[in-house]
């Protein structure tokens, strides 16, 4: 086995400067193509996105699941008289969950924020500021109305595996 100086490996043969140069030039380019492929998640058209504005929580329900699927119980939250707690979705793709309690001065607290993409007709996802990702099923969308859903994994009395899904009954 042989080294050389001009080796870019042990035991391999010289190479030169120019060959280097050129090996790093198209190493360079293809991982530029690489970033700027395309982005697989569709982006929601800015008109047609249905679901921006001020919806208010009407109430929101919880549905308990074991890892079979089978609902164990369900529970209703009605919104309490004097609280004022909705979802703001922007057409920049943005959205924060704010509260305002009866008598609150000073402005809403924002519970959470985060960013959405439209997904489908009937599905979008909802991305946290702590980076969590929810995938989220529109189950009724009209001018007045919208419900949506999102499930996630949890583990009841911290053994028993199952799912919590969150239907969210929302208003104009």
């Amino acid at each position: 086995m042989s080294f050389s100086r001009n080796s870019l490996f042990v035991g391999t043969r010289p190479v030169n400067n120019r060959s280097i140069k050129t090996l790093f030039f198209l190493i360079a380019v293809s991982g530029f193509f690489m970033t700027c492929r395309k982005n697989s998640t569709p982006v929601s058209p800015l008109p047609d996105n249905k679901i921006s504005g001020k919806w208010r929580i009407d109430s929101l329900v919880s549905v308990f699941r074991d890892s079979t699927g089978n609902i164990m119980s369900t529970q209703l939250y009605p919104m309490q008289a004097g609280v004022n707690y909705y979802f703001q979705f922007n057409n920049d793709g943005t959205w924060s969950e704010p509260v305002t309690f009866g008598g609150t001065t000073g402005g809403d607290l924002n519970a959470s924020n985060g960013s959405y993409v439209i997904t489908s007709a009937t599905a979008f996802d909802m991305s946290y500021a702590n980076n969590q990702i929810f995938h989220c099923n529109i189950t009724r969308l009209t001018s007045a109305s919208f419900v949506f859903n999102r499930s996630y994994p949890t583990l009841f009395n911290g053994t028993k595996p199952g799912t919590i899904e969150r239907i969210f009954i929302l208003k104009k």
